[in-house]
């Protein structure tokens, strides 16, 4: 998680940093080299689409909300923060001035601290790339993945520590709201994993398996004809069966597997570890069950498969 702050207001953070003059300005141009179109003035704040957290000129856009997910807790954590922040500024400023300090001299020094403290998390590049993972890495970034993880955030002590004192939720109704969102999260995952158990033994399977009994078939026939056909080579058949026969396979194994994974996890009694294995196993063996599932539908004809086809969703009106 990274803050895009824009060219023009990171450079007036450095230039506070630095003990120098920042002001901001709007002299940049952006020339296209087109004497058809005229010159523009450059938007220092940009938009960075990439930013899970970017600050657009007058506000800040906080992007990291599902889409299934409401923004109230978000914003009422946000605001917290802010409040939680403000009160260390001044309280800070209060202390520099009590011993004798200008206040404009007090404020430099109390934002030049915060302002060190916090440059790891700004970012102004791309945060899609490899090469930002790597840099937050070397940043000490937390880099979570999952919802499974990321809810500890809701119970980690320094986080409860700042919402009970801004009076924003007790540690009772935070606790509780870890609790409902990790058994959202468990049971959303259970749900998908059972459908696409039912779908892979009640649709995938049986239509590759009829299909399967049309290419054994045609097998058969094609070798008692074999002499009549000249001895013509008929290779492509019978590899399409045997990888037929391979995909079938892998569906069962990897379906039993899942529902062996399914059945550990509805014997977790403590909810942290349940939503933890079921991010860790059970959402991967789904992406695993899924790879010979994508093949079946690339291969198996459109009369036998029983399913519409992303081809079919996606670019067929």
């Amino acid at each position: 998680m990274s803050v895009f702050l824009g060219d023009q207001l990171t450079a007036i953070l450095d230039a506070i940093k630095a003990g120098k003059a920042a002001r901001a300005t709007n002299e940049s141009i952006i020339d296209l080299g087109i004497g058809q179109l005229p010159k523009m003035l450059r938007d220092y704040t940009d938009r960075n689409r990439t930013s899970p957290f970017a600050f657009t000129g007058n506000k800040f856009e906080f992007r990291a909300i599902g889409s299934s997910a409401s923004v109230s807790m978000a914003n009422t954590v946000l605001s917290a923060a802010v409040a939680d922040s403000l009160d260390v500024l001044s309280a800070e400023i209060e202390k520099e001035t009590g011993k004798g300090a200008e206040l404009k001299v007090a404020v430099l020094s109390v934002l030049r601290k915060h302002i060190k403290e916090t440059e790891p998390i700004r970012f102004n590049g791309n945060n899609y790339s490899k090469e930002w993972e790597q840099e937050a890495a070397r940043r000490n970034l937390p880099n979570i993945r999952n919802s499974a993880y990321a809810l500890d955030a809701l119970v980690a002590p320094k986080n409860i520590e700042m919402l009970v004192r801004q009076r924003t939720f007790t540690r009772t109704e935070l606790e509780a709201r870890y609790h409902t969102k990790l058994e959202q999260f468990i049971k959303a995952l259970q749900i998908e994993a059972e459908t696409l158990i039912h779908m892979t033994d009640t649709l995938v399977i049986p239509a590759a398996i009829g299909y399967q009994e049309r290419l054994v078939k045609t097998v058969r026939g094609l070798k008692t004809l074999q002499e009549e056909l000249g001895g013509v080579v008929f290779a492509s058949e019978v590899e399409l069966l045997k990888r037929i026969t391979e995909l079938i396979e892998q569906c069962g194994q990897k379906t039993r597997a899942l529902k062996a994974a399914m059945v550990r996890a509805e014997g977790m009694e403590d909810l942290s570890k349940c939503a933890k294995f079921v991010a860790d196993h059970i959402r991967p063996l789904m992406e695993e069950l899924r790879k010979p599932v994508d093949e079946l539908e690339v291969t198996i004809d459109d009369e036998s498969w029983p399913l519409p086809r992303y081809s079919e969703m996606l670019f067929i009106l």
